[in-house]
């Protein structure tokens, strides 16, 4: 995974987050990504090997602002809000990605674009998203890529090319789509244990 400078902007967005706006918003917790997990438990700390990697994203333009959190719903219609979450507070989520971001509820992202005001109720800040890259789920770093089939077999195709064992019958259906998967490597195959598609076939 490509390392990323974070620029001063990030640490000027942090540091405006209101500690009132953190004392009201330590309660809640983000949601575990249920909706995006299979019927397969997800294990506490998989193996993934060498083959983890990611697709790799957008370049982050200078002047953006790069925020890193866990995708969160808050606040309840019409005020419905899109946040990533982290110790240092929250920041909204707005933009054409905002929807994609939306999948990935539960999921530890590192974002980033030009910061922009948001609307009430709060946070006051938020993040015009162009770009974006998987931390985590649930603490493990999962294969990101595209699900491929090549002959008799499936893989996901991202930075590295990783075979997949067995693929289940509604992971198959997304033939195409960019996915993130959680599994254990045995021997040259990856065993998936969960996974969650990010964007259907175009």
């Amino acid at each position: 995974m490509r390392s990323v400078l974070i620029p001063v902007a990030v640490l000027t967005l942090a540091a405006a987050c209101r500690p009132a706006e953190q004392a009201a918003e330590s309660a809640e917790q983000p949601p575990a990504p249920e909706a995006l997990v299979d019927s397969a438990a997800v294990p506490d700390s998989p193996t993934t090997g060498e083959t983890e990697t990611a697709m790799e994203p957008p370049t982050p333009q200078p002047t953006d602002s790069i925020v890193e959190g866990t995708v969160t719903s808050v606040n309840a219609a019409p005020f419905e809000q899109l946040v990533l979450a982290s110790d240092d507070g929250r920041v909204a989520i707005v933009g054409d990605l905002r929807r994609e971001l939306q999948r990935l509820e539960g999921v530890t992202v590192r974002a980033w674009g030009p910061a922009t005001d948001n609307r009430p109720p709060m946070p006051q800040r938020a993040v015009a998203v162009t770009g974006y890259e998987i931390v985590s789920v649930r603490g493990a770093v999962p294969l990101v890529g595209s699900l491929e089939q090549h002959g008799d077999g499936w893989y996901v195709v991202g930075g590295d090319t990783t075979k997949l064992a067995m693929v289940p019958d509604r992971l198959a259906a997304a033939a195409g789509a960019r996915i993130w998967v959680l599994g254990t490597m045995q021997e040259s195959e990856y065993h998936v244990d969960a996974y969650g598609v990010i964007s259907e076939v175009p």
